[in-house]
């Protein structure tokens, strides 16, 4: 969990129930950093994708910690440029 906005990357594995086949999902959600609670299961942020192998999932969820860092950066970098105006 990325503790300065509490969105949370979810790995799991379910099964496709037509073939039986694995499937491998990264999601995001968003929790409360100070009590864990769920604040939204669906954020906006590729909330839901499936994979056929762990290779792609894993790449998925290292492209979503990318984003969130690169994102929460910017943030703070807006922040303190609008500052020292």
């Amino acid at each position: 969990m990325h503790i300065e906005t509490g969105l949370a990357i979810i790995s799991m594995l379910q099964r496709n129930p037509l073939d039986g086949a694995t499937v491998f999902v990264t999601a995001i959600a968003r929790f409360d950093p100070e009590s864990g609670e769920v604040i939204e299961i669906a954020p906006g942020v590729d909330d839901w994708k499936e994979h056929e192998a762990v290779g792609p999932a894993l790449e998925s969820r290292d492209a979503l910690r990318d984003r969130i860092e690169s994102a929460y950066e910017m943030k703070i970098e807006t922040a303190l440029v609008a500052l020292d105006r």
